[in-house]
């Protein structure tokens, strides 16, 4: 049987037609596809930047958290109770067992009594402990010195003032008045009496010793 040529091309044009449809339809959504991945790798990327972003932010955190005075230019008094790390040992030697201090049998040394002594005074027994009797008078038979060295008061500082006179001249009345640096002045004090300030110095001796005290001691 024979088929009708135009049958055959109608039907030939209608499959064609239908494919082409098709196709179209599945470029649409591959296009659609295209435009959601396209959209979720943008998405994975701002969240990519925003994890990293809070990576850092917490890394910061625990940084600050963890840091006290040991890895920190934190004081010691910052640290929170709980974190507060065991004193160091300062030594690893054992117990010998001994006691502190002077050993049995062994040398004793002292500071040795001074010949001259500012100030001494005798303790004397005024009655005897065995019968009460009087002992004004009575023959001494031996004698035990203790001596205990303290140190001076402080002795109070030397003020020493300087009045500069101001004279009228009884020829022309012109004022003079003597200058700080004057002759009179004496070497030691020179400097610190003519120089600009306070009317009240602290004079070079003070100020050697307020050094000696801050620096040496």
């Amino acid at each position: 049987m024979v088929s009708d040529p135009r049958a055959v091309n109608a039907r030939l044009r209608q499959v064609v037609a239908g494919k082409d449809e098709l196709i179209g339809s599945l470029e649409e959504l591959v296009g659609a596809q295209a435009g959601q991945l396209a959209g979720q790798a943008e998405l994975i990327k701002t969240q990519s930047v925003l994890i990293e972003r809070l990576g850092d932010e917490v890394a910061e955190l625990k940084r600050q958290f963890d840091a006290d005075s040991s890895n920190s230019s934190r004081p010691p008094s910052s640290d929170p109770p709980w974190s507060k790390k065991p004193a160091k040992q300062r030594s690893l030697r054992t117990s010998s067992g001994r006691k502190p201090g002077k050993q049995p049998g062994a040398s004793s040394s002292s500071r040795s009594l001074v010949d001259d002594a500012d100030e001494t005074l005798e303790i004397t027994p005024d009655r005897c402990e065995s019968c009460d009797a009087s002992l004004a008078g009575a023959a001494e038979c031996g004698r035990q010195r203790r001596q205990v060295i303290d140190a001076r008061p402080v002795p109070a500082p030397k003020v020493t003032e300087y009045q500069r006179i101001s004279k009228v001249c009884s020829c022309c009345g012109r004022v003079t008045t003597a200058g700080w640096d004057d002759p009179a002045v004496p070497a030691e004090h020179a400097q610190v009496v003519s120089g600009p300030g306070s009317p009240v110095r602290i004079g070079p001796e003070a100020l050697a010793r307020a050094a000696l005290l801050t620096c040496a001691h």
